[in-house]
């Protein structure tokens, strides 16, 4: 018995010629169905690589809690009353004027109290994030043009496997220049991840139901984050969380066998076609549909959504509380975004998303109630989450096969770009927290009206709703 989307899309549009070959997407369309339990099944596998993405990129937040915040310290005699007096403060802000003897760590759960990352240290923190994102940035480059000349699943796992890896000898890092530097290898991985699921997902399903396409790989994303959550409660120390997140990431290389090369992308590759039919002939099985004895058509030739994640910690309340509130409305913002962008289209959804998150940012900058606070930092991650959501479904619908995921590391490229700003304008907010009152202001300002002002422009682009996905350079 055929699915319904099978038969939906098998009556919509007329037949093309038998005397014509096919293209991809009218395969898919017509005979093979456009999102049936055979797409699902590969969606659904690959997506799964979202989780240890998810735990490995927003890793940092948990392994770098604030130990003075949490007072994970005490002064080293009983009869010191400056010790105490700023042992005693809210924030114990103050703990940098006192001696170096007089205070000592009480445990090195973070890796802030292992490597004294304090004081005139402390921007390591921050430096140590933005040197992850430009890992990403090189690693979009690389992967990006990497997949298109060798395909897309060999590259995915190559690049899940040098994050898993980076992240778990980290862990045995004597310095904390060491440990940076295997963040920076993290991003490399992390970025061609992330790139080689969209990739995966989106070429494998027909035109109707690529908006809905990239959710589960969110979805699954947020996963990894309460996953995160969860392990930094039972486990604490942050050389135990780091090695819990790197064998989980480890652990995901095991679904290698059921995630298949992509058949759009093989179609593309001279005396790869018939590898193509038998890909779809197999979703067509699973999908209750029959594939046509005809051949295929060869083709001739994220700064806000950070700055919001990495400042958890700023935000008043549990960072662990406070962090799942923000995953959950990054779920129900992927889940929206999924249900509403193929009826209202693509750049509409990124826009609207863009604006409320900006106008959310610059609320949270303005306020200093502690519920408004949190309230309004979530809906800006709501607003940035959907916007991240679609934009890799309408990038990959811009550009042709031969140079798809090229443009997909370009977009990602640029977004790193933002990403990499993202942890030193939390500490620009640090270090103007006296002059504006807060430590949000400055950082909450400065993604807001960029949010306002990208969701704006990107009216300006066309809509690409409906349309097949470009196969040859000519098309795109």
């Amino acid at each position: 018995m055929e699915d319904p989307e099978t038969t939906h899309a098998k009556q919509k549009d007329p037949l093309p010629a038998v005397q014509q070959g096919l293209t991809f997407d009218e395969a898919l369309t017509h005979y093979v169905g456009e999102f049936g339990k055979g797409q699902l099944r590969i969606v659904g596998a690959a997506s799964l690589l979202g989780i240890p993405n998810g735990l490995i990129f927003l890793l940092w937040v948990m392994v770098t809690i604030d130990p003075i915040k949490n007072h994970a310290w005490r002064c080293t005699s009983a009869a010191d009353a400056a010790c105490a007096a700023v042992w005693a403060a809210p924030t114990s802000d103050n703990v940098c004027e006192l001696p170096a003897a007089a205070w000592q760590w009480t445990n090195c759960d973070s890796l802030v109290s292992r490597f004294n990352l304090i004081c005139g240290d402390g921007w390591k923190v921050q430096f140590a994030n933005s040197l992850m994102f430009v890992g990403c940035f090189i690693g979009s480059g690389l992967f990006g043009a990497w997949s298109d000349r060798v395909g897309r699943k060999v590259p995915l796992f190559v690049a899940s496997a040098l994050a898993a890896a980076a992240t778990l000898v980290s862990t045995a890092g004597p310095s904390f220049w060491f440990v940076a530097a295997m963040r920076f290898v993290v991003g490399i991985g992390a970025a061609g991840q992330v790139q080689g699921v969209v990739l995966l997902c989106m070429e494998t399903t027909g035109r109707s139901f690529r908006g809905i396409a990239g959710v589960p790989q969110v979805v699954m994303f947020c996963f990894g984050e309460y996953l995160l959550v969860a392990l930094a409660v039972l486990v604490p120390h942050w050389r135990t969380l780091t090695w819990a997140a790197g064998c989980v990431g480890t652990a995901a290389l095991l679904i290698y066998p059921i995630v298949p090369e992509s058949a759009r992308w093989l179609i593309g590759q001279e005396g790869k076609e018939d590898q193509a039919v038998e890909l779809l002939r197999s979703i067509s099985v699973r999908n209750g549909s029959r594939m046509p004895e005809r051949h295929l058509l060869r083709s001739k030739s994220s700064s806000s959504f950070y700055v919001i994640a990495l400042g958890s910690g700023g935000l008043p309340g549990s960072i662990h509380v406070t962090f799942a509130l923000q995953v959950t409305g990054q779920i129900i913002a992927t889940l929206l975004s999924g249900a509403l962008i193929d009826q209202l289209g693509r750049h509409n959804i990124i826009s609207a998303s863009l604006l409320i998150g900006g106008a959310a940012c610059l609320g949270c900058s303005n306020t200093s109630n502690r519920i408004a606070q949190i309230v309004l930092a979530t809906i800006g991650q709501f607003g940035c989450t959907a916007s991240l959501a679609a934009t890799p479904i309408y990038t990959a619908e811009l550009y042709p096969t031969p140079v798809r995921s090229t443009a997909l590391g370009m977009c990602n490229k640029a977004c790193r770009c933002g990403s990499i700003s993202a942890p030193f304008l939390l500490m620009l907010g640090t270090h103007t927290a006296a002059a504006f009152g807060s430590a949000l202001f400055m950082p909450y300002v400065s993604v807001g009206c960029v949010c306002l002002l990208a969701g704006a422009l990107v009216l300006l682009m066309p809509e690409t709703l409906g349309k097949d996905m470009p196969e040859c350079m000519e098309v795109g």
